[in-house]
Formats: structure tokens, sequence, C-alpha cells
């Protein structure tokens, strides 16, 4: 994981700014992990981001972080 949250690091540490960009974000390392940060003009497009980023956590979890509703 901690590969992972170097590459989100590293992807946000490079994504040019955009004037009046549809989807904005930034990514912080603290301990252990990253802190990602999104906001969006269309709810969807911060949802595909985040299942993007997040996707590799079914492997550690056993299953999708969405596949569960409760």
């Amino acid at each position: 994981m901690q590969d992972q949250a170097a590459s989100v690091l590293a992807a946000w540490a490079t994504r040019p700014v955009e004037f009046r960009a549809a989807l904005i974000g930034s990514a912080s390392p603290v301990r252990g992990g990253t802190l990602l940060r999104l906001a969006g003009a269309q709810v969807e497009q911060v949802g595909q981001e985040l299942r993007r980023h997040l996707a590799p956590l079914s492997a550690v979890l056993g299953d999708g972080p969405w596949a569960r509703k409760w």
C-alpha cells in the first residue's frame, strides 16, 4: 500500500493547474499513507476519480471498497 500512496502523491504533484478545471484536488503525505482531497463540478466525476485511486484496495479488502451497501 505504501507504493500506492506514493503513486497518488506523485500523480497529483505533477498534475498541471488548470484555470476553471472541472475537477481539482491535492494529495498530502500522512503517516502510513496519503490524504487525497477532491472537488468537482459533477459528483460522477469525483466518484470516478475516487474509484480509480481506491481500486488497489480491492486486493487488501478482498472486495471492492464500493461493493457493499449497509
